[in-house]
């Protein structure tokens, strides 16, 4: 029933191609965005990713989209490892392999070949060994490359497992330098983990559990679940070698809680196990029954006879057609009569097949209408996947750069509110009433400027996006709040930008930081009695100039060598927008700051 219903999309997919090619580019994009979803999310959400990736790989294969497809059949690798179904995930693996061997990619080929001998490590270790050692031996044309780092951290693991400690640490170590020198932190935490694998091996159990706490906290920061739950379970059986049996339990529960919060049965399983052997040596048996029972109905789910057996038949049908691919390669001088009826036969074959696919074609061209609108339908539904997750990727690294701000500006202001009461309570204790009346005057205005920065970023906090009418009048209200701090500063706003333009709140929140200190600048220091702030677009860019009156300052000197923190700060803030900000200045003129950003579409 699964093949007919594969077999019926194929020809369905196949004919729509036909029927619409114009939309073949289209369907690329769409291939190309699924395949690039984070490894975190995959992991983290394997059974929300599985039919996704399903369809994904079937679109690929009926566009003959072959990268599309090699790399989708690799993602489904991973998702069907952590569901814990070994037989697909060989073949998915399989298929990977094939693909990219018939595009002649063989770094991305070599690497899949590690990823098949470590699925197969538990079931046939010096199998698994051989496949790594293929894989290796074709990324040695692509030293230091990331794909070579994952494959030597497969290899460490194969080598640890046949205990072979000095193998497993120098293969593990040398990904991490290449993780570590392409500041790829998500491998930097796969290799971390490893490290204490071998450590655990070693005996080294107080130089494992540094490892590994290492690792959590780079895998904390990204919410990689299922990878957390792997530490947890390590350091759980870190403090077990230990004979702190306390603290490991506390670890293989909350690995286990993981572990059925991602669906990542293999994790379950052991996690399982490791808290009945806990709880039997703490001689709570009937706990530690309990916990058992689980784990056996877990084992009995991932190591089935019937899985066991598909591997298997996968993988010696996959070296049947190696062997195969050599016979033919090894008989391919034929004779001269031999080609000739060879090409006879291909040409009825391919006219019979051109005339099935001709009959085929006309009879659906008068299903025309209901293939467009189920084609439709689907090129809908995975649109609105993709834009879900991609809306809720965008939110959050918003709502990241916005609470980092939060905690740089704010927080520090605040540690200086806080300095300065406990220097203005040491002078009260010396009766120095003049000192505490200076720094209070100045945490009066520290604070002011600290509910300032408060009010922006909550103000952003639960948005997606700003309209530009919306930020000017903001704007207004905040220089409105400040008059009494401006000292007779006059303030003009002027913009010829449409109200209508969209804002994210990355941008919105450092455009109202840059105007914030260059105002307070021209009230501090320029004695400017006007200060015009004037807003204006061209075609894909955001222009801010922001001008004072003031006794200016000469740029070729003093200014050159003597930028402060705020100068620095606007600077900065401008380089995370990608734009440019100029200063202009003259002594007894005025100061002008130019800040040119790029708008890109939503």
């Amino acid at each position: 029933m699964v093949k007919k219903t594969t077999l019926c999309i194929t020809i369905f997919l196949l004919v729509s191609i036909a029927v619409f090619p114009q939309e073949k580019s289209g369907f690329r994009s769409r291939i190309d965005s699924v395949n690039a979803i984070p490894f975190v999310f995959i992991t983290s959400n394997a059974t929300e990713a599985e039919p996704l990736f399903l369809v994904n790989a079937a679109l690929a294969d009926s566009i003959n989209y072959t990268m599309g497809a090699a790399k989708s059949n690799a993602q489904l690798g991973i998702i069907y490892h952590y569901l814990g179904k070994e037989d697909k995930r060989t073949e998915h693996i399989l298929n990977a392999i094939n693909l990219y061997l018939q595009i002649d990619s063989t770094r991305l080929a070599g690497y899949q070949y590690t990823e098949l001998g470590y699925g197969i490590k538990h079931r046939d270790i010096h199998l698994a060994e051989v496949y790594m050692q293929k894989g290796i031996s074709l990324l040695k044309q692509f030293p230091g490359s990331i794909t070579q780092a994952d494959a030597f951290n497969n290899y460490g693991i194969v080598k640890l497992m046949k205990q072979e400690y000095d193998s497993a640490l120098f293969y593990i170590t040398q990904s991490l330098l290449i993780k570590e020198e392409k500041g790829d932190q998500l491998g930097v935490s796969y290799s971390l983990g490893n490290l204490s694998e071998v450590y655990l091996g070693l005996g080294d159990y107080n130089e494992a559990i540094k490892q590994l706490s290492h690792s959590y906290s780079i895998r904390e920061v990204l919410k990689d679940s299922t990878a957390m739950g792997t530490d947890l379970l390590n350091l759980g059986l870190a403090y077990n070698k230990k004979g702190d049996f306390i603290s490991s339990l506390r670890y293989f529960k909350q690995a286990l809680h993981l572990a059925l919060e991602t669906n990542y049965t293999s994790l379950a399983e052991n996690s399982f196990y490791q808290i009945s052997n806990n709880f039997e040596h703490l001689a709570q048996y009937d706990s530690a029954l309990f916990y058992h029972k689980n784990y056996t109905i877990y084992k009995d789910s991932l190591l089935n006879i019937s899985t066991a057996s598909k591997v298997a038949e996968l993988q010696v049908q996959f070296e049947t057609e190696e062997k195969e691919k050599q016979i033919a390669q090894t008989n391919a001088t034929l004779s001269i009569e031999q080609l000739k009826v060879k090409k006879r036969n291909w040409l009825v074959s391919i006219l019979g097949l051109l005339f099935s696919s001709g009959i085929l074609i006309a009879t659906l061209l008068f299903k025309q209408q209901r293939i467009k609108r189920e084609t439709m339908q689907r090129e809908n539904l995975l649109e609105i996947q993709l834009s879900k997750a991609e809306a809720e990727n965008r939110l959050r690294m918003e709502k990241e750069r916005i609470s980092r701000d939060l905690h740089d500006n704010v927080g520090s202001q605040i540690t200086n509110l806080i300095t300065g009461i406990e220097i203005s309570n040491l002078h009260l204790t010396k009766n120095q009433l003049s000192k505490v009346e200076k720094v209070l005057s100045t945490l009066d205005v520290d604070a002011r400027n600290t509910m300032t920065d408060l009010r922006e970023t909550i103000w952003l906090m639960d948005k997606s996006q700003v309209e530009f009418g919306q930020f000017v009048n903001h704007l207004n209200g905040h220089i409105i709040r400040q008059q009494h701090y401006l000292k007779g500063l006059e303030v003009k706003v002027h913009s010829t930008v449409s109200s209508e333009l969209i804002l994210n709140p990355t941008q919105s929140l450092n455009v109202i930081r840059i105007i914030q200190e260059s105002l307070n600048n021209a009230r501090k220091y320029s004695e400017a009695t006007c200060f015009n702030i004037s807003f204006s677009t061209d075609t894909n860019s955001l222009t801010i100039e922001l001008k004072d009156n003031g006794i200016g300052m000469d740029t070729t000197s003093t200014f050159a060598n003597s930028e402060g923190n705020g100068i620095n700060n606007m600077r900065s803030r401008a380089e995370l927008l990608e734009g440019k900000l100029s200063i202009y200045s003259q002594l007894n003129v005025g100061t002008r700051i130019v800040l040119s950003l790029p708008l890109y579409p939503e």
